[in-house]
């Protein structure tokens, strides 16, 4: 507390002290474009609606850190998907799960999930137009037709519930239009790259029902090289399509329905070995691989959605359901070589409902938001393990022997069901002071069921030939338990002070918790080792301070925080070649800053940093301090952005010049918990963009880049060095575009 006490006192002085950038309109957080605006003369950044209470709200008045980006900066941007976004978010990184290009690992002040596996849920929350994602094998979302992203930092355990410890990411797609629309993009560039998204919205009955279809599909050659395969490899190839329904039978009740598809189907991403036997091969560039296997990864996710929203005198009453399926298959050489050491086989299939009911509104001095919610998961994976385990000869030929191949499969089955009641109610005692409190309580229960083969070839996916080490009634046996039930209340509370106009403070406290689940991923057959873990709980203090200085030209937005985790779950490679999980106490705290200043009416120059620490905490087992390092798995000490857009008229009719430019940078962090210096990585990234728009912004041409200055790093890495690999996953190299774009 006594750091959050100075943190207080540090956010307080740099924000009056420093009128450096302000936080953008258009872009919220990220960046305000500079047609957007509210004088006539374009100096000042427009006002900033956001949904982060369940409820619209003005984001400098809403008491949470919160960043947002509207469909205007997310094409500046070139955000495509959700992996573009981290950069635009301070204290927010994350990349492809471990050679996954379909799922997206998230963490957020230090706190996330690398871990797909169907028995173990994410830390960070994705909601598609309020609908929860469940499973992070298909979460990276290629983005059009996108009103805006927000993310919301910090617990969410009262008003989004479980599984958003470390924070919640929402996607807010635009509505069907009763004005017709079309919008289009077809973009090419190096490693045969190609671009195409449509979107075509109207009516179909004036004033009562509207449509609005969108279509998109990316792909492009490999960007490196496989020796032992003669060929390119990390490739793209997807497609994705959202179509919606608005039906507006009256000005106070509407009914929206929404379908999308999502298809990836590439070669997964390649790792380059950081960590080679004597006489293997080593490379001299992450994008130069020797794995003899043909990888695979195809993910597919397809989902409805259904909300009904009646405005009942000063509430808004909404009904929300959502479906969805999600499968992943995919297979991965972990071991970069001409004779893989492992591989690793993966067929995950998910389905989830969702039912909620949300009212919120505002009676005399009260704004109220509440509801009851209900969801559930029925989930089955398929594991395969092969090994060629080489050890050292000791002598010059031949340098290493073979071990026979190992080959295990194993069976998964988990099903998760919760409800939950939850209810926030803000009070104004005056015009500048009002309190909050609200709370949320979640019942929950999971099953699990597993079976575990040895022998067997991984072309079967099935029980040919094989035979059965364990299965659920051998875990009874040693009375671990296959059936999890978690109570959860999870409360917030705080202030909020208005001090003038343009400055307002908030201090809040809440808890959030990311449901328990088991550790089930073996490669040996040892069903001991199958394990339950605890829900891990956190208690969170923020304090901060949103500006509007110098007739709303600047706008600043500066958050501090302290998390005390109980049971953060960690995961780590372990010296047999498997994969192991933990959960031990940890504290994190920082200080987070956004903003853009309007330089011009048609210039603006925006930034965002983060400073974080963390440590473990309390009493540690001596067998598990040997394997944590003394910091936190990815957790820079620093990480930033800084960027200038330029949106400048031409004389006359001439059009407009669009411009952008921007720079980010990742402190030195660890991929692994163990703090192995071979997983130690940091990196910066240059992306820019200039382009011309004709007058009436019917036709437009753009020139882009990103990772302009092709830097090479790693922002993944599996550290079995023990067994003679280290499979490092490479950020993108430099990737240019020329884009056309019509709008009708």
């Amino acid at each position: 507390m006594k750091l959050l006490a100075k943190f207080t006192a540090g956010v307080a002085l740099a924000a009056l002290a420093t009128p450096a950038f302000a936080q953008s309109s258009d872009s919220a957080a990220g960046g305000e474009e500079a047609q957007a605006t509210e004088t006539d003369d374009g100096s000042s950044l427009s006002a900033i609606v956001v949904t982060a209470q369940r409820r619209a709200g003005d984001l400098q008045q809403v008491p949470v850190a919160v960043t947002a980006l509207d469909s205007e900066s997310l094409d500046r941007r070139q955000i495509g998907n959700i992996e573009d976004v981290f950069s635009e978010v301070p204290g927010l990184i994350g990349s492809n799960n471990v050679g996954q290009s379909t799922a997206v690992t998230f963490f957020l002040r230090g706190v996330g999930n690398t871990e797909s596996i169907v028995t173990v849920d994410p830390a960070v929350g994705v909601y598609v137009d309020d609908i929860y994602i469940a499973r992070q094998g298909v979460n990276n979302f290629g983005f059009y037709d996108v009103e805006r992203i927000e993310v919301l930092r910090g617990p969410q355990g009262t008003l989004y519930g479980r599984n958003s410890s470390a924070g919640a990411v929402k996607v807010v797609t635009k509505d069907p239009s009763f004005d017709f629309e079309a919008n289009g993009t077809l973009g090419y560039g190096n490693y045969n790259h190609f671009l195409a998204r449509g979107s075509f919205s109207g009516p179909i009955i004036d004033d009562k029902l509207a449509f609005r279809i969108n279509l998109m599909t990316e792909n492009h050659d490999g960007y490196s090289y496989n020796e032992t395969l003669d060929k390119n490899v990390n490739d793209m190839n997807f497609f994705g399509a959202r179509g919606a329904l608005l039906f507006e039978p009256s000005e106070t009740f509407s009914i929206q329905l929404t379908a999308d598809y999502m298809e990836d189907n590439s070669n997964s991403v390649y790792p380059s070995n950081l960590a080679s036997l004597p006489g293997e091969a080593s490379s001299d560039s992450l994008f130069r691989i020797f794995s003899d296997t043909e990888q695979g990864n195809l993910g597919k996710t397809w989902g409805m959605g259904l909300t009904a929203t009646w405005e009942i005198g000063s509430a808004t009453l909404k009904s929300i359901s959502g479906y969805r399926e999600t499968q992943q298959v995919y297979n991965l050489d972990l071991s970069d070589s001409v004779t893989p050491i492992y591989e690793l086989f993966t067929d995950n299939d998910s389905d989830q409902w969702s039912q909620e009911f949300n009212i919120s509104g505002a009676a005399g001095d009260f704004e109220y938001t509440g509801g009851i919610y209900y969801f559930r998961e029925d989930s089955t994976s398929y594991l395969g393990n092969e090994f060629n385990l080489r050890v050292p000869s000791g002598v010059a030929d031949p340098p290493f022997v073979i071990i026979p191949t190992i080959y295990n499969e194993q069976y998964i089955q988990t099903d998760s069901t919760s409800y939950a009641i939850y209810g926030e109610l803000t009070y104004n005692f005056t015009d500048r002071l009002s309190a909050f409190a609200g709370a949320r309580y979640t019942w929950e229960k999971k099953d699990f069921a597993t079976q575990f083969f040895v022998g067997g070839t991984p072309a079967g996916f099935d029980a040919e030939g094989q035979v059965l080490a364990f299965d659920n009634d051998d875990l009874i046996a040693l009375n671990i338990p296959v059936e999890l039930d978690f109570e959860e209340f999870t409360p917030r509370v705080g202030l909020r002070f208005e001090a003038n106009d343009d400055l307002n403070l908030y201090a809040s406290w809440s808890r959030g918790f990311k449901s328990g689940g088991w550790l089930a991923r073996l490669v040996f057959p040892t069903p001991n080792q199958v394990s339950p873990f605890p829900p891990e709980i956190v208690d969170s203090y923020e304090t901060g301070l949103k500006a509007e200085l110098f007739g709303n030209s600047v706008r600043t937005n500066i958050a501090a925080f302290y998390t005390d985790f109980t049971d953060l779950f960690n995961t780590f490679t372990n010296v047999n070649g498997g994969f192991s999980g933990t959960t031990t106490d940890a504290e994190i705290y920082g200080i987070e800053f956004e903003g853009t200043w309007r330089i011009v009416s048609w210039l603006d120059a925006f930034a965002n940093f983060a400073w974080m620490e963390g440590n473990y905490k309390g009493d540690i087992p001596a067998g598990l301090a040997a394997v944590l390092g003394d910091e936190l798995q990815r957790l820079p000490t620093t990480q930033g952005k800084v960027g200038m857009s330029a949106y400048y008229p031409l004389d006359g009719d001439a059009g407009t010049i669009k411009a952008n430019f921007d720079y980010s940078f990742i402190g030195k962090h660890y991929t692994a918990i163990t703090n192995a210096p071979i997983s130690e990585t940091k990196y910066q990234i240059a992306n820019a963009s200039i382009g011309w728009e004709r007058a009436d912004e019917r036709f437009g041409v753009t020139l882009s880049c990103r990772n302009c200055f092709d830097e090479e790093y790693f922002h993944s890495l599996l550290d079995f060095s023990g067994l003679g690999f280290a499979p490092a996953y490479p950020g993108e190299p430099r990737m240019y575009m020329v884009s056309l774009n019509v709008k009708y």
